[in-house]
């Protein structure tokens, strides 16, 4: 296969898996409505956010905690019936079935490891997650088709970008098909295809939080995961 072959085929990949999933992955950004990222109006997919916490009678509301990029606050929270566990950058999450730590992130342009190159569209935001198994079996991560990453940037939700991680990036949850022993750690990497302008704005105060979800739950589904961790990346 071609390279340019290769790229198109991962094009048509992520548009297929985006048009049947990104409303449901949509859908959790706009529930999380203060709780994560400041609402930018830039992108395709808009999730609007207070910038400020908003009133509310529930003694778990996210905001009504602090647990927003006003309060800075960590910790587990509820928000329109979805309970989100948030931490900043250098500090562990911990769900229910594994613990996440994140271990680096960074842009680029392309990838050129794995059987193809790939190509940002803008820019790919490639992060590294320590991840442990909480469970007493082995477990997969992104395992049997599942995403169990998302970014949240500038107010648009991004999908995994599932084409260039099988493809172009070895070190990848998808590529690598991460299984990981009871009580044992792996690192691997998900991808993402963000515009070049978004891309700039990581690590800024309030525009970007990684998403992740349970060994099983799956951001793409057809089903909205009801535990939704939360990795701050900025302070």
């Amino acid at each position: 296969m071609t390279a340019t072959a290769g790229q198109n085929a991962r094009n048509e990949l992520g548009r297929n898996v985006l048009g049947r999933h990104c409303l449901v992955v949509i859908a959790a950004a706009l529930l999380v409505a203060g709780c994560g990222s400041k609402a930018h109006p830039t992108g395709h997919t808009s999730a609007g956010r207070p910038t400020t916490p908003t009133t509310s009678s529930s003694s778990t509301d996210c905001n009504a905690l602090g647990i927003n990029p006003t309060g800075m606050r960590e910790g587990t929270c509820t928000h329109a019936g979805i309970t989100y566990v948030i931490v900043d950058e250098n500090h562990m999450l911990r769900l229910r079935t594994l613990s996440a730590r994140l271990s680096a992130v960074r842009t680029a342009i392309a990838m050129v490891g794995g059987s193809q190159p790939a190509t940002a569209h803008g820019r790919f935001v490639i992060a590294s997650i320590l991840i442990t198994n909480r469970l007493e079996l082995r477990q997969g991560f992104d395992a049997g088709g599942t995403r169990q990453a998302g970014l949240i940037l500038d107010g648009t939700v991004y999908p995994e970008d599932v084409g260039a991680e099988r493809t172009s990036a070895p070190s990848s949850c998808q590529a690598a098909k991460v299984s990981i022993a009871a009580g044992r750690s792996v690192v691997c990497q998900v991808v993402f295809d963000v515009p070049s302008a978004s891309a700039a704005d990581l690590g800024k105060h309030g525009r970007a939080d990684l998403y992740l979800v349970d060994f099983g739950a799956d951001l793409g589904g057809s089903v909205l995961p009801q535990l939704i961790g939360q990795i701050r990346l900025y302070r």
